[in-house]
């Protein structure tokens, strides 16, 4: 699906990221009954992992989404997935009611937002009222990623520190990364860069 769920501290929220450059709208839509099945799956997983969060530390625990859609062509949108999105979000918002804590889409090209701007009323109000655009240059924007997660543990295209990308596996640490890449004789994977990100 394009998404991918890290959970680098263990005591904090799972993440969802994604680059909407990666998400084919079109291959996605033809292939929806397994799409539907997968988004069923990755959200259970998530419920089970911050429910046991939240009963061992007494607070709730939510997860967190961020896509960047910076390079987002307008090519790329399909309206009759964003539909089944917009629904699909709204059926897993009944599911899991006290799940998600926001969504962020990130570094969003003005052509795509003036489309966002007419289609976002198709997302369920709940998740709207918990969906946010940033630009992660913005200091003030940084600051409201911060208040779920790490800089460290975010890729340097969504304003963060690591090269990592895609993340690792859903509970490795940065540090598991690490370890691995020095033991087979490869780079430093957690260096901030510039490099070219390749999914």
């Amino acid at each position: 699906t394009g998404v991918y769920r890290w959970w680098p501290d263990t005591d904090g929220s799972m993440l969802h990221l994604g680059r909407a450059s990666d998400m084919d709208m079109h291959r996605l839509l033809a292939d929806r009954h397994k799409f539907m099945v997968m988004a069923l799956w990755g959200m259970e997983y998530t419920f089970q992992a911050m429910d046991a969060l939240s009963r061992r530390t007494g607070r709730i625990c939510k997860y967190v989404r961020m896509i960047d859609v910076h390079g987002y062509s307008l090519r790329s949108i399909n309206l009759r997935f964003v539909k089944l999105l917009a629904r699909q979000q709204g059926d897993l918002a009944d599911l899991y009611p006290q799940l998600m804590g926001a969504t962020y889409l990130t570094n969003m090209p003005s052509t795509v937002q003036t489309i966002w701007n007419n289609l976002k009323y198709l997302a369920p109000p709940r998740v709207l009222a918990k969906t946010d655009l940033l630009d992660t240059s913005n200091p003030a924007d940084k600051a409201k990623i911060e208040q779920w997660v790490s800089q460290r543990h975010l890729p340097t295209f969504m304003g963060g520190e690591t090269d990592v990308w895609p993340p690792p596996e859903p509970t490795d640490s940065l540090q598991d990364c690490e370890a691995r890449a020095a033991a087979a004789g490869g780079p430093s994977l957690t260096a901030a860069g510039t490099s070219e990100h390749k999914p």
